[in-house]
């Protein structure tokens, strides 16, 4: 069919002639042809003819002439691909009716486009993407691809394990709406596009739950990084994440361990805090009967002795007296140091710092010729009477430790605030040891031992530190919390 009208264009008329059809279909790329209700070939374009003179001409248009059968008013058009094993040549071919002018013969019309190239091109983008898929599905990871508006892209093997679901059930759905606990919803959505809109850094780590379709609770850390098109925009976000279920609920009960021990240590402090103060109460209460009764009584019946002394002449006699009242005197001497033992009078009457200056005096020069040294900072040390009491009896112990195990010349004491705790330090320069050994639960001095310090200490909220080495002397710290004052 030829133009029968000029056409003009740009300034340039053309004739009516000028176009030739036959030779525009000669010069297309994909192969034209017509076929009579014959099943013969009217007209084959030079594409086409290639096709005809292959080895696999005969089969290519008896499937064809087959197709073609069906293309009739209700289905004016078919398309199908044709694809011949032994050249590896695959056709795409469209089939439709061509009615003749004033004939009413219709004739079959085919384009027939080869597209070996592009079918060898989306099998390798095929394989690709089945590879990575296998990836995807073999990693222990899960990995979720959601894209601008929250909706699922991508949702691998091992999240849709998790997940409780199908990929293919959750693809393009809404990610926050479906797996995202309602009272983290809001939030999650708002980091979410708050992020994108921004551009803004993704956080390195987080950990969020998710519910499962099943309405069970996980806890997933994730890992996050943008996901991008060929010119660099941003089209969604990556999640990588870890199921960290059975971890978090370990950390819970760990927690709750924690507390409960702690909470059990409060009670223990407070009942060895009172333990404290009632073993002190009878440790006053008997040092009081000894001396204002035992002592009184040994006191008066010194003194009747005395005085019935003075009725013997007889040597013998006055000596057994001497004898008795010595010994009652030695008594009365030891009921005295027994009471102080039990209870020293100036630790209530004039406070710590006095009370350990008068027993280093008393019991450490007087007694053992020991030359003794006292520091005090001079700040305010308010104690609470417990805890008075127990650094009393530990540093006696520590010093009574020294007499009978450092053969020492010289002790030196430390008493200094530091903070709201009170440091109380013992040094001498004796033998020394080995702290190891001596803090072992098995190697006590004289019944209680440093360990049992140490223990008694730290149910005060307070500790021990032990400095010390064979032959090159020991320092003890005893460190105690100080009065609360409000």
């Amino acid at each position: 069919m030829f133009l029968d009208k000029p056409i003009k264009g740009n300034g340039v008329e053309y004739p009516p002639s000028y176009v030739d059809p036959e030779s525009v279909l000669e010069s297309l790329s994909e192969g034209i042809l017509l076929i009579s209700p014959e099943g013969c070939v009217v007209y084959a374009n030079r594409s086409a003819q290639g096709f005809l003179k292959s080895s696999y001409a005969e089969t290519l248009l008896e499937e064809i002439i087959s197709r073609g059968e069906c293309v009739r008013g209700e289905e004016p058009l078919c398309q199908f691909r044709f694809s011949m094993t032994c050249s590896k040549r695959y056709l795409q071919i469209q089939l439709s009716r061509w009615p003749q002018q004033g004939s009413g013969v219709e004739m079959l019309l085919c384009h027939l486009r080869d597209v070996t190239v592009e079918r060898h091109r989306e099998n390798w983008v095929r394989r690709q993407l089945n590879r990575f898929q296998q990836y995807l599905d073999v990693a222990s990871v899960i990995l979720v691809a959601v894209d601008t508006e929250g909706r699922i892209g991508l949702v691998n093997l091992k999240g849709c394990e998790l997940l409780g679901c199908r990929e293919e059930d959750v693809l393009a759905k809404q990610w926050f709406d479906i797996f995202v606990p309602q009272e983290y919803r809001h939030l999650a959505k708002r980091r979410f596009f708050h992020v994108l809109a921004r551009l803004g850094k993704l956080a390195g780590y987080t950990e969020m739950p998710i519910v499962t379709l099943k309405g069970q609770r996980r806890w997933i850390a994730w890992h996050h990084t943008f996901l991008r098109n060929g010119q660099g925009e941003v089209i969604g976000i990556l999640g990588s994440g870890q199921d960290v279920t059975e971890r978090r609920n370990a950390e819970a009960a760990l927690k709750q361990s924690q507390e409960a021990l702690y909470a059990e240590r409060i009670r223990l402090k407070r009942l060895a805090s009172k333990l404290t103060l009632v073993e002190e109460c009878e440790r006053r209460h008997m040092a009081s009967v000894l001396h204002d009764d035992i002592g009184q009584r040994l006191y008066l019946a010194g003194l009747k002795l005395q005085q019935l002394q003075t009725r013997f002449k007889d040597p013998q006699d006055v000596q057994g007296f001497t004898d008795l009242k010595n010994i009652i005197q030695e008594t009365l001497v030891k009921t005295r140091s027994l009471t102080f033992d039990l209870s020293y009078p100036i630790l209530y009457e004039l406070g710590f710092e006095k009370a350990v200056a008068g027993w280093l005096q008393r019991e450490i020069e007087d007694k053992y010729a020991i030359e003794t040294e006292l520091i005090d900072d001079g700040q305010e040390k308010p104690l609470d009477e417990d805890v008075k009491i127990l650094l009393f009896r530990d540093l006696r112990e520590l010093l009574f430790n020294t007499i009978k195990h450092a053969m020492a010349t010289h002790v030196r004491v430390l008493i200094k605030r530091v903070e709201q705790t009170i440091h109380v330090s013992v040094e001498d320069n004796g033998c020394g040891f080995d702290p190891e050994q001596c803090l072992s639960i098995h190697n006590h001095y004289d019944g209680f031992g440093l360990f049992s310090i140490r223990q008694r200490l730290e149910d005060l909220g307070g500790q021990m530190r032990v400095d010390s080495a064979p032959q090159q002397g020991c320092r003890i710290t005893i460190i105690a919390p100080l009065r609360n004052q409000v």
